[in-house]
């Protein structure tokens, strides 16, 4: 990845937080999360540090998904019905993905300020963070989310709110522009148009599709538990303990290999691109 300009917003906090949660809530199993732990050990033995690192903050994460889920190598030792687990999950994922793309919107200003784009900023952005939350705030209002679930009733709180932000949005998405053509001449009002007009087909996108993507950190896991109640069924046959271990070693590859994929896809595109902009350069000092 290019590195970022200077005076920007680094990711690298926000990408260190999310890869680990989302890889945790899609592969969360106890008996997984010690393979990565073990993995993670013999990286850092190898003296692939960096790597090491990664994969032991990301077990750490595995292993406290599958403490809350309760799974170990697919065995389910404790924790809720299934379908309220997983019907519980989805809401949580769609709810939890609507404010990471506010959040990225709010970068997404906090780079135009930090590079001295004020006017951009609050013309034309800061408006599009408004609408984003009043058109995420509607989809989610669509979805029957089971809000007598601890934490979820408190996060839907600004959902509340989706038909003042509306009128808000939508006023402050035709004034900004206006505002900052006079400003700089109606010569520019093309520019800001045309600026205005991706910034709207972005949030659209944002509070629609993207938003919906982050189901897929509740699907994985519920693909889990359908491969796991497979392999289960292989104790009930002669050798079965034997043939289970090795079907577990198979799923834990290829879910640890889609997990990996989908939490890169949820970071790169649903997030970064939002407000991350490779414009800087890595420095290399001088050798004398």
């Amino acid at each position: 990845m290019v590195p970022p300009r200077p005076a920007s917003c680094r990711p690298s906090p926000l990408v260190a937080f999310l890869f680990p949660f989302f890889f945790g809530w899609m592969y969360g199993d106890v008996g997984y999360g010690l393979l990565l732990l073990l993995m993670a050990l013999v990286l850092m033995r190898l003296g692939k540090r960096d790597w090491g690192l990664i994969w032991l903050m990301t077990s750490f994460a595995v292993i406290a998904f599958g403490l809350y889920y309760g799974d170990f190598f697919g065995i389910r030792l404790w924790g809720n019905g299934v379908e309220y687990t997983y019907m519980t999950g989805i809401a949580a994922a769609l709810l939890f993905g609507f404010y990471i793309m506010l959040i990225a919107f709010l970068l997404k200003i906090a780079n135009l300020i930090l590079a001295g784009e004020i006017d951009a900023a609050l013309g034309v952005y800061a408006p599009i963070a408004v609408l984003y939350a009043a058109i995420g705030s509607l989809t989610l209002r669509l979805i029957n989310m089971p809000l007598d679930v601890p934490g979820l009733g408190l996060l839907l709180g600004i959902t509340n709110y989706a038909r003042e932000l509306l009128y808000v949005g939508s006023a402050w998405v035709m004034a900004g522009p206006i505002a900052v053509g006079l400003r700089y001449g109606l010569s520019h009002m093309r520019v800001i148009g045309n600026e205005m007009a991706l910034a709207l087909i972005e949030v659209f996108i944002s509070a629609t599709a993207n938003i919906l993507s982050f189901a897929r950190l509740e699907i994985v896991h519920i693909a889990h538990g359908f491969f796991s109640a497979s392999a289960k069924a292989l104790l009930g046959i002669p050798g079965g303990i034997a043939l289970y271990i090795v079907v577990q070693l198979l799923i834990a590859a290829f879910e640890g290999f889609l997990t990996t994929i989908q939490s890169l896809r949820l970071i790169y595109y649903e997030t970064l691109s939002k407000f991350y902009r490779g414009a800087g350069r890595l420095f290399e000092p001088q050798s004398l």
